[in-house]
């Protein structure tokens, strides 16, 4: 996309396109549709709410609301006013979500009113909040909430409000959003967005995915992170295709909904396609229109059965909020369990501890470098060393190891927070899990490091079984000595009905890792539970 052609700002996208597409059904979600022009209109009307509450640009902008078309419309019109975005995860509270809310200085919060209570329980509220403005969706007419000394005021007000224009002075490389990064890991970072990062994602998925004006795209991901802004709404505007949007996943009614809106393409972050693929097999496999699927994390086995089960094509790849897409397969050269090719405008390389690039096959961090200005975060803010630690040597660091062969194709590995070190060896969590994961009981796992005495690891497993199916710890660990080598073997073993998940569906294997042992926990070595009086 050329910046000088384009505009490479969300507002002044939507205007144009608001201009040219007008009267054209853009967003459908469950019975409502709204044209582009609609978009243009609520956006407009939304801006102005915006202004009369007293943002202006450059200020910040909270959001804390469920997927819905106000929620889309809310997004650009903060755009109109080059104000900043910062979504807030909707499932977050007490603490976390006053560490969160505290961390920027957001004079107004836009808050659903189903939240409002969970809002209205934190001790303190951040100082820079003025105003909180409240969203209710249809046929909820509950009373205001009690929000102390802050002023309140409904969302609806402002439909009877002059619309505002986009202001045509916002810059491609302009603050468009923070977003907290998922925090799989570890406590979220505040990674801050230029306008052009966005219009860099719709470039690369749409020449690797081919995406065309008759597509229609379906999201059910939420929209306070990048995946549905930048790789569903964002690509759907650009080539004014049509944009389904849901507010949550269904293993059940996931293929009812592809038939039910024609649905072409669409993007599953791994665990979802793994859950797609443990329902049983029918002859309606196939009976949809769903062509192409972006995913990342499925891992080359998923990947490989998705396709050949229900007839589409899945392109893995591999990115994340600070850096965008950075390498991804495509229609043309597809790896299975590969997460791509370093041709997304991104310098990619495999560096040691050192930052010295490693030789071909080799393992070690995965780090990038952009070859575009403004195709990847401004910054962590108010985070100065964090940021700097990042980018240590001139380049990204994503704290993630992988590997690349004598094609280029690249090949993820583990994260480098969740590689175990046992008996001098290092140990890639995600090839231990696999592993167990064809264990014919076994529906997923999550292997974690625990410290042991020796200053290096012990391994803890933790299992999720098919729905009826049974097995026994010591059987369980049978099966892990016959097919992996010693120094893998996990040492604790935990069943469970379900892993911990972030909302984009990631399993959060730090939350395992805090959890450390407790009673429910097999212990291979002494062959009973663990005993935490030792």
């Amino acid at each position: 996309m050329n910046v000088d052609a384009e505009p490479q700002v969300a507002s002044l996208l939507l205007a144009r396109q608001a201009g040219k597409l007008g009267d054209q059904p853009f967003l459908q979600f469950r019975e409502s549709e709204f044209t582009v022009a609609d978009l243009y209109l609520m956006a407009g009307r939304m801006a102005a709410g915006l202004r009369d509450a007293g943002v202006r640009r450059g200020d910040m902008v909270g959001v804390m609301l469920p997927n819905c078309p106000e929620y889309v419309a809310l997004s650009f019109g903060i755009s109109f006013l080059g104000a900043i975005e910062v979504p807030v995860n909707v499932h977050h509270k007490g603490e976390i979500l006053a560490c969160l809310i505290g961390s920027v200085p957001a004079s107004v919060l836009v808050l659903d009113a189903s939240l409002a209570d969970r809002f209205a329980e934190l001790e303190a509220v951040p100082a820079s909040l003025s105003r909180i403005v409240i969203r209710r969706a249809a046929g909820d007419s509950t009373t205001a909430p009690n929000l102390g000394a802050i002023p309140v005021e409904p969302m609806s007000a402002w439909s009877a409000l002059e619309p505002l224009s986009p202001d045509p002075s916002v810059r491609p490389m302009d603050a468009c959003c923070l977003l907290f990064t998922s925090g799989t890991t570890g406590p979220s970072k505040r990674s801050l967005l230029p306008h052009h990062y966005g219009f860099h994602v719709v470039d690369v998925l749409t020449a690797h995915l081919e995406i065309e004006h008759s597509d229609r795209i379906y999201t059910f991901m939420p929209l306070f992170h990048n995946n549905a802004r930048f790789g569903a709404v964002l690509p759907a505007l650009v080539h004014g295709c049509r944009l389904i949007l849901a507010d949550h996943f269904s293993v059940t009614s996931f293929w009812q909904d592809m038939r039910r809106h024609d649905v072409t393409l669409t993007s599953l972050v791994g665990g979802l396609v793994t859950g797609l693929l443990q329902k049983e097999p029918a002859a309606g496999d196939r009976d949809h229109r769903l062509r192409r699927v972006f995913t990342a994390g499925a891992g080359g086995k998923a990947v490989v059965d998705f396709e050949a089960r229900f007839g589409v094509r899945v392109i893995e790849g591999y990115g994340m909020t600070e850096v965008n897409v950075v390498l991804l397969n495509s229609l043309s050269r597809n790896v299975p369990g590969s997460i791509g090719r370093a041709d997304c405008g991104f310098d990619v390389r495999i560096h040691d501890q050192h930052d010295a690039e490693v030789p071909v096959g080799s393992s070690g961090e995965i780090v990038v470098r952009p070859k575009q200005p403004y195709t990847m975060q401004l910054r962590y803010y108010g985070m100065p060393e964090r940021t700097v630690a990042s980018s240590r040597n001139l380049w990204f660091h994503t704290g993630d190891l992988g590997y690349r062969n004598e094609a280029g194709d690249f090949f993820f590995v583990d994260r480098q927070k969740d590689s175990i070190r046992r008996l001098g060896e290092n140990i890639s969590s995600m090839e231990l899990e696999a592993i167990v994961n064809r264990h014919p009981a076994v529906l997923e796992t999550a292997a974690v490091a625990i410290p042991a005495e020796d200053a290096e690891d012990e391994v803890k497993l933790v299992v999720v079984l098919k729905a009826g199916a049974e097995i026994g710890y010591a059987e369980m660990l049978d099966y892990c000595r016959r097919q992996m080598a010693r120094f893998m073997v996990p040492r604790y073993l935990e069943f469970r009905h379900e892993l911990p998940r972030n909302q984009t569906g990631r399993i959060e294997k730090y939350r395992l890792k805090q959890e450390g042992l407790h009673r429910e926990i097999w212990d291979g070595t002494t062959g009973r539970f663990v005993d935490l009086a030792r």
